[in-house]
């Protein structure tokens, strides 16, 4: 019997009209049942099936290298096999033949009779020898359809248990006034609609009752105006990116695909920005904004976590197909009209989060802003990059930094802790700025030096850094206020040179130094138009689509500006007027470092 576990990997639903059930289509993942009929049928020494053995060791059949694959007539596993015939004279066996070749049982799953498990029926089996001739001894025959066959009928995915989880789960999303209409809807969960994909085994999960929900949350929500409400908010807010981070950084970890990890940071920054977003928001017009993002998120990460899964072998795949199913459930449940929904909680964020990884230590919806190594490393960010000892929050004034490591290749410890004081006045501008473009010329080249470009892009990144910090900052760190220096930082809480966003690249940067450090805010921000550069304008082929390799720097910038999303929005005819007027002022300024060098900068300043 395979070992009990929720094994529905939802592909897609349908939400008809509420007289009729709910059907969620399922397929269960080929490489895991492969691997479960491994562990349940070739179990003999050196991972084999010792079919048929009379004791004596003259007459045995013995099957090797499972495989499988899944037609219109079910799943198949074939194997290697080889047979020995013989007899048995007194203590001495005379062989009469050998024979190897390859055994091929076909299987059917049905629903157990139960309806909480999917058995595996033995329908037909196919022979043939090394040579592919299918005139195979009977013997052979005989053997396989008495022994074989058997050993292969016995396979049954137990789903109890998994639907139980599957319970409590959706259980910890509901609202307290909605929890009874919740467990009829649960208890009406039925399995059936069996077939096969070519992925797997398919089926379908339906939910045949159709409970009465409150109607609470109909029509136009007050927006929340009491303090207390949006700290709450806030919190939550926080959570969801920490389980959001958690659940990200948990499948780059289980895939070896570069282009999947891509993905799915992809789909972190565009909810971080979402996240912010709404944080800025104050008065929030949607009445419970965490759970729109949930199911935006949801409907992007859900295509790829099951792509991932099914690669997956052992436990692995069986925690994050769970999850898939138990989150699938979630946002076809909430579909399905006015009065259904979901409520998200932290503790039902983090139920699902340990859906996924039960193995994993400490809290998954804890907010750290501190620099996590391994996500940097999943996402070729490399080593974190290096700090000095930062200025403290307004101090100004002589004095030199206390030395970390070196910021940028060939400045030494005095020249950077002088620039990072530096609050020039209107005289020193040209020197002041002098000095910050050859910082930020240094910090580009320091980027390519452990990341290199291909030459012809080469020409692009350097003027980019240049022309992003001065549309940012006007080459500044800092701004006084009362007397005291303090970080420049937008409204929505971009700080420094770069105006890097702490709460996007949370884990990646170290907040206190992108605040405090100019050279560690410049060596961000530059690494992060790379990943830009890279990963989107130049994989995209920007630069083919409009024939100018330059323009490749416009579609960075509109990345660094607005995130994942906007790509595409310098030539695009639906940005809205404040993009279009951000994205020409860029150009202007990236063209005028091209042209002009780093002087022009002084504009900024009348």
């Amino acid at each position: 019997m395979l070992k009990p576990a929720l094994l529905l990997v939802v592909i897609g639903w349908t939400a008809p009209a509420l007289a009729e059930p709910v059907r969620i289509p399922l397929v269960i993942g080929n490489n895991y049942l492969l691997q479960q009929t491994k562990s349940n049928i070739f179990t003999d020494a050196g991972q084999s099936a010792r079919i048929w053995d009379d004791g004596s060791g003259c007459n045995y059949m013995v099957l090797t290298r499972p495989r499988s694959s899944v037609a219109e007539t079910g799943l198949t596993i074939a194997s290697d096999a080889e047979a020995r015939v013989g007899q048995l004279i007194v203590d001495q066996c005379i062989v009469l033949f050998r024979w190897r070749g390859i055994v091929e049982i076909v299987e059917r799953p049905e629903v157990a009779a139960d309806g909480a498990g999917i058995l595996f029926r033995v329908t037909d089996s196919r022979l043939r020898d090394k040579h592919g001739q299918r005139d195979i001894p009977a013997v052979i025959w005989d053997w396989t359809k008495r022994y074989a066959h058997p050993r292969f009928d016995v396979l049954r995915l137990e789903l109890a248990p998994a639907l139980a989880e599957v319970g409590k789960l959706l259980a910890q999303f509901t609202a307290p006034r909605d929890a009874a209409a919740f467990a009829e809807l649960v208890e009406s969960m039925t399995l059936g609609e069996l077939g096969v994909t070519d992925e797997g085994v398919s089926a379908s999960l339906t939910f045949d009752a159709q409970p009465s929900f409150s109607a609470a949350s109909d029509g136009p929500q007050p927006a929340l105006t009491q303090d207390d409400e949006l700290a709450g908010l806030a919190v939550l807010l926080q959570h969801y990116d920490a389980f959001l981070t958690f659940v990200v950084k948990h499948a780059a970890i289980v895939t070896t695909d570069a282009s999947k990890r891509d993905a799915l940071l992809q789909i972190l920054l565009e909810a971080r920005y979402e996240l912010l977003d709404t944080a800025m928001r104050e008065r929030s017009k949607s009445p419970d904004p965490v759970r729109a993002l949930f199911l935006e998120s949801w409907t992007q990460l859900s295509p790829l976590l099951r792509e991932i899964s099914l690669a997956l072998p052992g436990a692995s795949a069986l925690h994050l197909v769970s999850f898939i199913a138990a989150a699938d459930a979630l946002q076809a449940i909430d579909r399905l009209g006015p009065g259904f929904g979901i409520e998200i909680s932290t503790d039902a964020l983090r139920r699902l989060a340990r859906l996924m990884a039960p193995d994993a230590t400490g809290d998954p919806l804890r907010f750290d802003e501190s620099v996590d190594p391994k996500l940097r490393e999943l996402f070729e960010f490399g080593d974190p990059l290096p700090q000095r000892q930062p200025v403290a929050p307004g101090h100004s004034g002589s004095g030199w930094l206390i030395p970390r490591a070196h910021a940028v290749t060939g400045w030494d410890d005095k020249s950077l802790a002088r620039l990072n004081r530096w609050l020039p006045t209107r005289p020193e501008l040209p020197g002041y700025l002098l000095r910050i473009g050859h910082l930020l010329e240094d910090t580009a080249d320091d980027t390519l030096r452990l990341k290199p470009l291909a030459s012809e892009f080469r020409q692009v990144f350097t003027p980019l850094v240049l022309a992003t910090a001065w549309q940012e900052s006007c080459w500044r760190q800092y701004v006084v206020h009362k007397d005291k220096r303090w970080p420049i930082k937008s409204q929505s809480g971009a700080v420094g040179i770069m105006q890097v966003l702490p709460r996007v690249w949370r884990g990646f940067y170290d907040p206190h130094a992108l605040s405090w450090d100019i050279s560690y805010n410049a060596s961000a921000g530059s690494e992060i138009l790379r990943h830009y550069l890279v990963k989107y304008a130049i994989r995209n082929k920007e630069h083919k689509v409009t024939r100018d390799v330059h323009n490749l720097a416009r579609a960075t910038y509109a990345l660094y500006n607005g995130g994942p999303r906007q790509l595409r929005r310098y030539r695009f005819e639906g940005a809205t007027p404040r993009q279009r007027a951000v994205d020409r002022s860029f150009w202007e300024k990236y063209q005028a470092i091209r042209r002009d060098g780093a002087g022009r900068v002084l504009e900024c300043y009348g």
